[in-house]
């Protein structure tokens, strides 16, 4: 039996990301697996677990206040990874990452996939709205 190859991960799209030398294509086929990847967006006040009157799209996002003029909403793409970086969170909600991203909701919003691990990543609102968005 021949043997499978391993599927990307999120993770292997991250490392290609911070990879300064990885081609265009690599970056571009990166971005292209992060848009289809559900993530774990944070749930931080129990009170948006179950919003009323709420559609299934609409939920409350964790925005972090990490500088004067940097506010970021960190996403985790597995729950390792979520419960290293912020251990008192019990709950999160399972998003494709290019669903939040056509409905990112400020400019001014970075987007941080996997807060606190080596792979961490940033990306500024105009790649999040441009590139992972998906319809």
């Amino acid at each position: 039996m021949a043997d499978v190859p391993d599927q990307p991960s999120p993770q292997a799209a991250l490392r290609t990301l911070a990879d300064a030398s990885a081609s265009d294509q690599a970056v571009r086929s990166a971005l292209s697996m992060l848009a289809v990847t559900p993530v774990l967006v944070p749930v931080i006040d129990r009170r948006d677990l179950q919003p009323p009157n709420a559609g299934p799209w609409s939920f409350v996002l964790p925005v972090f206040r990490h500088a004067e003029d940097l506010c970021a909403v960190p996403v985790f793409t597995c729950e390792e990874r979520l419960g290293a970086a912020l251990p008192n969170v019990l709950a999160y909600r399972l998003v494709p990452l290019g669903r939040l991203a056509a409905m990112w909701p400020a400019p001014e919003l970075y987007l941080v996939i996997d807060l606190g691990h080596p792979d961490a990543f940033v990306l500024p609102d105009e790649v999040v709205r441009t590139v992972l968005a998906q319809p």
